[in-house]
């Protein structure tokens, strides 16, 4: 007996509902990363992205639009683009 798939996280924001596993794209549409969660006004991305082990946080105010599955981010106005949050 096959085990159901397990569905993936849906996040609430203001700009729409980021789901897990969306892929976040910057506004040229160059692949920025996958999203694993979201949580204290950020996109926390995949580490299975990550080169350095460390996780990637992306500030919510940095998106753009959400729509055909992916996360669009705004121009890198914002110095704080992909800086590691503190916990």
């Amino acid at each position: 007996m096959a085990s159901a798939a397990r569905k993936p996280e849906r996040f609430q924001t203001q700009a729409g509902t980021i789901e897990q596993g969306m892929e976040v794209v910057d506004a040229d549409e160059k692949h920025v990363g996958i999203v694993d969660k979201v949580a204290n006004g950020q996109i926390a991305l995949s580490r299975a992205d990550e080169t350095g082990g460390e996780q990637t946080y992306i500030p919510l105010s940095l998106i753009d639009g959400i729509g055909e599955g992916k996360v669009i981010l705004a121009g890198r106005g914002d110095a704080s683009f992909g800086v590691e949050a503190a916990h």
